[in-house]
């Protein structure tokens, strides 16, 4: 079964939070690597998904057009 969500993730607690809870809940994903949320290099994907620059953030391919989730709080909800 491919990989519905793609999680942009830097080593950082909030990004820890969501890697946890895909992992413990079985949700398949992809991890991108980011150095952290300053990242110079940071892939235009990534700023499509989340403006700010900011981490976590999620493209969940499963619905419709795919749907883009940036903030742990609202990737866990």
């Amino acid at each position: 079964m491919p990989s519905l969500i793609e999680l942009y993730n830097a080593p950082m607690s909030e990004g820890w939070k969501v890697s946890i809870a895909f992992e413990e809940l079985g949700i398949p994903y992809v991890v991108h690597a980011l150095k952290s949320c300053h990242d110079n290099t940071l892939l235009p994907d990534f700023l499509h998904t989340s403006p700010s620059g900011c981490v976590p953030a999620i493209i969940d391919h499963d619905v419709e057009g795919a749907c883009t989730v940036f903030d742990a709080a609202a990737i866990l909800v």
